[in-house]
Parts: C-alpha cells; sequence; structure tokens
C-alpha cells in the first residue's frame, strides 16, 4: 500500500508540472526506470553523487523564478545528509 501510495504522489507531482529527482534505496532495482517521464529521473544511493547532481541542475536550482523542494520518505541519516545539502542550497521542505 505505502509502495502505491508513493507512485500516486509521484504521478500527481509530474501532473501537476513538478521536475523529480528521486534517490531510491539500494535495493531497488529500478534505477532511472520507474517512471518513463521526461521530468523524471532515479538514483540509486550507491550511485547517486551530489556534487555531479547540482552540476547538472545548477541553472534551474539557482533560479528565482522556480520553486524548489525536498520530500523525504525515508528519514535515515542518509536521506537526512542529502535534505541538509539541498535545503542549504535553497530547498524549502515538501508537505505532504
Amino acid at each position: 500500500a505505502q509502495d502505491r501510495e508513493k507512485t500516486e504522489l509521484v504521478e500527481r507531482l509530474l501532473s501537476d508540472s513538478w521536475y523529480l529527482s528521486c534517490v531510491t534505496p539500494d535495493t531497488t532495482d529500478a534505477e532511472g526506470h520507474v517512471f518513463a517521464h521526461p521530468q523524471f529521473e532515479s538514483h540509486l544511493r550507491a550511485n547517486f553523487r551530489f556534487e555531479q547532481w547540482f552540476a547538472k541542475h545548477e541553472y534551474f536550482l539557482t533560479s528565482k523564478s522556480r520553486e524548489f523542494c525536498v520530500l523525504d520518505l525515508t528519514e535515515d541519516s542518509l536521506s537526512q545528509e542529502l535534505v541538509t545539502k539541498v535545503i542549504e542550497l535553497g530547498a524549502g521542505k515538501f508537505e505532504l
């Protein structure tokens, strides 16, 4: 049921024109293939490199005309580290 709720949330955000970068647990075997959508990307935590991600998206993340949010559904020590980094870049917390 929880996976279905997360899927519905992603679908809703994509339909509302959000761009989603998702970092998934390493136990997921579908990196990059969870949703075939031009505004969606997925990374396994073991393969995720924050500096490369930021370099790819820096133009959009620093644009004053865009809202930048973070949603942490894992809430473990690694996700908290990533959340801290994106909040330092100016992200707000996305509340469900």
